[in-house]
């Protein structure tokens, strides 16, 4: 009587193991676990490049916001001094004759 999975060629007792005392079992394990082992590697490398990307864009968004802040602030000094201008004219022609 053969027991399932036990079948691949190896003498009765051995349980899978050949006589060196490695079995086809651990080189699948081996095997797959190299797979792993690549794999893993990969997803570790492509996450950095994300952390990468994320930090370099983070940095230009960044540095934008600022631009635009300025850009907003010489906007109100530009209302504020035209409303100066304005009201120095009135100031000086009270009827608004140029």
């Amino acid at each position: 009587m053969r027991r399932a999975g036990l079948s691949d060629g190896a003498p009765a007792g051995n349980y899978g193991y050949t006589s060196s005392g490695y079995s086809v079992y651990e080189e699948e394990n081996d095997r797959l676990t190299e797979s792993l082992r690549t794999k893993v590697s990969a997803i570790k490398s492509l996450s950095i490049e994300i952390g990468t990307e994320v930090k370099n864009q983070n940095k230009m968004l960044s540095e934008m916001a600022l631009l635009k802040a300025v850009e907003l602030e010489q906007t109100q000094i530009d209302c504020l001094q035209a409303v100066q201008i304005e009201q120095n004219v009135k100031e000086t022609d009270p009827e608004g004759e140029v």
